[in-house]
């Protein structure tokens, strides 16, 4: 059994069998960590106000828990899609960091396509499932596309984007199935990821291009191609130069090697003779 008591200066005593608690406080809140369960972030109390001169909590520590509550919200959408059966993909930057590049979000980005279904014949099943929807206004959806809904149960916003037909239908095809919790997550490709993050074109998704060039083993003719496909469907011809100038920058330079010199070896010391000192 786990004894815990925390007294009023927020100092934290806790013992188990199966292994010693860590803990420490840090900007008014005491933290605890046990070693045997994993790496595990816990908020056990907050001890003091927060103030002016109080030092920002690192968002690092709140990156595991923020992972786990988007991975609650995907599974759940998952389940809906398989029992509905629509056709989805993730993309954006959740689907960054399924591809290994660190980046934090406040939503998650996820594209479907109802073919001759209506939005209206889904709004129940989402309820059902836990997602709200955020904007009720038929108009909204018709111009932008996109339906927003709020998962409560994680606590994120998700942003349903309605696919069309043509190139959105080679990304629903093409798109990678990883397996989390027994269940299927679809995430677009990364070769389509990175063109969309190219057509975005803000600093922190030509950032992300940059880390999945570097990290992502890509097909750089396919993201070429698709570029190429979406010049030519815009009537613009700057994307693929923004990516040959993303390859160039993401490159690794070349290290330079640096040989030391060979010490010199050192001379046998001759021993001092001491002079005579004459009767």
């Amino acid at each position: 059994m786990l004894k815990s008591e925390i007294n009023s200066n927020a100092t934290v005593k806790q013992k188990d069998s199966a292994g010693s608690l860590r803990s420490w406080t840090s900007c008014g809140y005491t933290f605890a960590y046990w070693p045997h369960r994993g790496q595990r972030l816990l908020i056990l109390k907050k001890t003091t106000k927060r103030t002016a001169a109080s030092r920002k909590r690192s968002p690092e520590r709140r990156v595991p828990v923020q992972r786990a509550r988007a991975e609650k919200a995907i599974v759940a959408f998952s389940e809906l899609a398989d029992s509905e059966g629509i056709r989805w993909y993730l993309f954006g930057a959740q689907a960054v960091a399924i591809y290994g590049v660190p980046r934090t979000t406040n939503d998650i980005d996820i594209t479907i396509q109802l073919g001759e279904r209506s939005l209206s014949s889904i709004v129940d099943p989402l309820r059902s499932a836990g997602f709200t929807p955020l904007v009720t206004s038929e108009g909204f959806h018709r111009e932008t596309r996109i339906y927003p809904v709020f998962h409560k149960r994680s606590g994120w916003k998700v942003d349903l984007v309605l696919a069309g037909t043509g190139i959105e239908e080679i990304f629903l095809e093409s798109a990678h199935v990883f397996h989390f919790k027994n269940k299927e997550i679809r995430v677009v490709a990364p070769e389509h990821l990175v063109a969309l993050k190219i057509l975005a074109s803000r600093p922190k998704d030509l950032e992300d291009v940059r880390g999945l060039i570097r990290i992502a083993d890509l097909d750089h003719a396919r993201v070429d191609e698709t570029l190429r496909t979406l010049e030519q469907l815009l009537d613009q011809s700057d994307l693929r130069p923004v990516y040959a100038r993303l390859r160039q920058e993401a490159k690794p330079q070349k290290l330079r090697v640096f040989t030391p010199k060979p010490r010199p070896q050192p001379t046998a010391r001759k021993k001092p003779t001491r002079r005579k000192k004459p009767r």
